[in-house]
């Protein structure tokens, strides 16, 4: 993911799945399961995966073979840098460089973890970096300060441990990563399983269940930054991943969703609102993140909105200059 020196940038988006994408050392053994895991990535229209570094195999073969499969596919490869239990000796990270040299790998992850562990995994970049240098991505939070040229912040888009209002919640959540980022990159990290529908179907069955679990990776693809994406798994995965690839692929000949400055519109009990600019072109996006149907006058404000078609979502509509959204609805205007 190369670093943007403009804030005119394409986000690249990052797949990282449980058990899928997130290779362990079994899958990285097996050359049907990490093709499995590479091409339900670009199914989903996905660039990279991202192998867990604690299990990495010795073998160089493995890393050959995997950075040929990479090639093959033009795709990225990002390394979780959690450490195993002991910590990171010099071995282990010994190895973490050696495969990080073989696979080409673009970018580091260091995802929140205890204090220790941190501290560590951070002076031993300071220390030791791979080379080529990769970018590195920092959850906010734990960023140094200044922040090191080739850091990326990330956050996760769902708030987490929060009551009452799914939708409020997240306007405060996605209000605080972009202040924190202003004009630089930030990764939102996103869950694939819905975990934002899951906070109230559990008491209320969605009408369309993929779609539901869809909208967290629709809303971080739509805003301003990069996204890192936990591909869901079940019973509903395949249709998950050709969903998702769908709406991708409409999203890629949207300039505005892609380049676009983003504001936030004012916060909704139910709705989740934002403007994306690019030029001339604006494109609103509006999401119902609530069991309810809701109908909003948001549409009044651009009167000669018009629907844009083709996303693959449905559950939202303009009744005269009204928005009206099923549960779990989304609706795009271009404005």
């Amino acid at each position: 993911m190369p670093l943007p020196d403009v804030p005119r940038y394409d986000p690249v988006p990052l797949w990282l799945g449980r058990g899928i994408c997130r290779m362990p050392l079994a899958a990285l053994e097996s050359p049907d399961h990490w093709a499995h895991a590479l091409d339900t990535s670009l199914a989903c229209g996905g660039q990279g995966v991202c192998v867990a570094a604690a299990t990495l195999p010795a073998e160089p073969g493995h890393a050959q073979a995997f950075a040929a499969a990479l090639q093959a596919r033009a795709l990225q490869c990002v390394l979780d840098l959690t450490p195993p239990p002991t910590g990171w000796d010099d071995t282990a990270w010994g190895r973490v460089l050696g495969f990080a040299a073989q696979v080409g790998a673009q970018g580091l992850a260091v995802p929140p973890m205890p204090p220790a562990h941190h501290a560590q995994v951070m002076a031993r970049l300071a220390m030791q970096p791979p080379r080529p240098r990769p970018w590195v991505m920092v959850d906010t939070a734990a960023c140094p300060t200044p922040k090191p040229a080739g850091y990326l912040r990330s956050l996760w888009l769902a708030p987490h441990h929060s009551t009452g209002s799914v939708a409020l919640a997240l306007h405060a959540r996605i209000r605080q990563g972009l202040r924190a980022s202003r004009n630089d990159v930030l990764v939102w990290r996103v869950h694939g399983t819905g975990a934002l529908a899951a906070r109230q179907t559990h008491n209320a069955q969605a009408h369309d269940p993929v779609q539901a679990h869809l909208l967290d990776a629709v809303i971080g693809s739509c805003l301003r930054g990069a996204h890192w994406l936990a591909l869901a798994q079940g019973p509903d995965a395949q249709m998950y991943t050709q969903r998702l690839g769908q709406f991708n692929q409409w999203r890629a000949g949207i300039a505005a969703l892609r380049y676009g400055s983003m504001a936030l519109l004012p916060p909704h009990p139910e709705l989740l609102a934002w403007v994306r600019q690019d030029g001339a072109s604006q494109v609103v996006c509006i999401v119902n993140l609530s069991a309810q149907y809701v109908r909003h006058a948001l549409g009044r404000r651009y009167p000669h909105a018009r629907m844009l078609a083709g996303s693959g979502l449905h559950g939202g509509r303009l009744v005269n200059t009204d928005a009206d959204l099923a549960p779990w609805g989304a609706l795009f205007l271009q404005v």
